[in-house]
């Protein structure tokens, strides 16, 4: 077992083990030690992104964000060395604040808030059916789709942290989220291999997902050059249709977002079919596919096809906050290219320090953003419950302050309008594309 510098094993430099950073040549540092995962990569329970995106790194934050502490012995055959201490102070500093907040208890879960909050699921669902179902006016069944879009919004912020593991422990969570959030109509395991990926590489231009929108948003102009996604392995046209949507995107914002939970479904289908899933493949696509039994049977019983729509559309607009609350956290805040973090944790804690945004409110509306609105002490420390971060906030803008960090806070409505000018300024440099330019052009003329 590898132990330490003191214990007659190997001490590597920074320098060479950022040498190591190919798939087949693989190695990685966690809290002061080396190891090898060239043989082991593919085995790994969360695929091979993360360990791609870390390979030759420091990855002790990350691995500690995303994994148990149990975790670590099964690590001990792999080791292969240490690095000299002196190389990474400020990781240290970060250890000795994450085990502070473990001493602190702020990574246990309080079973009682979530047993309150499945009352309140409840409670959402039943005003939902009984509205819906047994009204005789039609205002009151819409009334009754109000309830169902808070019903899907309050129940996706738990499978959140239920894909986070923060509420039972890893195998119980997930497998309630594979339940509940494909009763939803969406792919938990879609989700889940999406989110872990965006915490990895938070706003990496070629690398996240989450603000890799064509060809209805673009929040950094490095998209017009149709750059290739490592998440979707392709590249990503910026066509005429994508030019056209691009220059008024600041205006398609929050239309768009209303509907963008159909966007879910399709990536969710997607995800499905091809067969991605490892644990209970089976099991997720029955529960999944129970959402389009009960969601179409529930708008069947409305009286007619103007009420079903409208039903629809008020369902899924006031569900579409969630995505407005998604894109808050990162939309305007700075992104890069070419990815290269430096060879330490100080890198990685300040790329989520720099590409998230907290959003301050009351503690009465925490039901309503749902742990969202900490989103850089959720980047920071993902296994942390949501009831948990109020409470460590603070802790973590005077660390921030100690080392000279900047730490991003402003207001919910703030937020939004950080969003739409950010949206806005970028459209402005959307290329002038003449109509002999576009696919249109060539259709008619019969070309390509």
């Amino acid at each position: 077992m590898c132990k330490g510098p003191d214990d007659n094993v190997t001490v590597h430099t920074v320098k060479e083990v950022g040498q190591h950073k190919k798939l087949s040549d693989l190695w990685v540092v966690i809290e002061g030690k080396v190891y090898d995962l060239s043989k082991w990569a593919l085995k790994h329970p969360g695929g091979l992104k993360p360990l791609i995106h870390t390979a030759g790194k420091d990855a002790t934050v990350l691995f500690n964000g995303f994994h148990p502490s149990r975790v670590k012995k099964m690590l001990a055959p792999l080791c292969i060395g240490t690095v000299a201490k002196t190389e990474m102070p400020v990781t240290k500093r970060i250890e000795e604040l994450r085990q502070k907040l473990v001493d602190e208890g702020f990574f246990s879960t309080d079973r009682s808030f979530y047993q309150w909050y499945a009352v309140r699921l409840i409670a959402l669902f039943s005003l939902c059916l009984s509205l819906t179902l047994w009204s005789k006016s039609v205002y009151w069944k819409l009334l009754g789709a109000i309830f169902l879009g808070l019903f899907w919004h309050q129940g996706m912020l738990l499978g959140h942290d239920l894909c986070h593991n923060s509420v039972n422990g890893r195998k119980l969570d997930y497998f309630i989220a594979q339940m509940l959030v494909s009763l939803f109509g969406i792919s938990s395991s879609w989700w889940k291999a999406s989110h872990n990926n965006h915490h990895i590489v938070t706003n990496a231009v070629e690398h996240d997902a989450d603000i890799q929108h064509l060809p209805f948003f673009v929040v950094d102009s490095e998209y017009f050059k149709s750059i290739w996604s490592t998440w979707h392995k392709r590249i990503m046209d910026f066509d005429d249709f994508s030019n056209l949507m691009v220059r008024n995107q600041a205006v398609l914002f929050y239309p768009i977002m209303m509907v963008a939970r159909v966007y879910l479904y399709i990536q969710s289908v997607v995800y499905l079919a091809t067969g991605r899933i490892s644990e209970r493949r089976g099991f997720e696509i029955a529960s999944f596919s129970l959402f389009y039994v009960w969601f179409p049977a529930l708008i069947c019983q409305l009286p007619t096809w103007g009420t079903m729509a409208a039903y629809f559309f008020i369902s899924h607009a006031v569900a579409g906050i969630l995505h407005v609350q998604i894109c808050i956290s990162h939309f305007p805040m700075p992104t890069y290219m070419n990815m290269e973090m430096e060879n330490d944790s100080e890198a990685f804690f300040k790329t989520q320090l720099v590409t998230s945004l907290d959003v301050t409110c009351p503690w009465y509306m925490d039901w309503f953003h749902g742990g969202l609105q900490f989103q850089v002490e959720h980047h920071l420390f993902p296994h942390i419950p949501r009831h948990n971060l109020r409470k460590v906030q603070p802790i973590i803008k005077e660390f921030c302050e100690e080392m000279g960090w900047k730490h991003h806070s402003v207001s919910f409505f703030e937020a939004n309008r950080m969003v739409v000018n950010h949206l806005y300024e970028v459209s402005k440099k959307t290329p002038n594309m003449r109509f002999t330019d576009t696919k249109l052009y060539d259709l008619l003329c019969a070309r390509g």
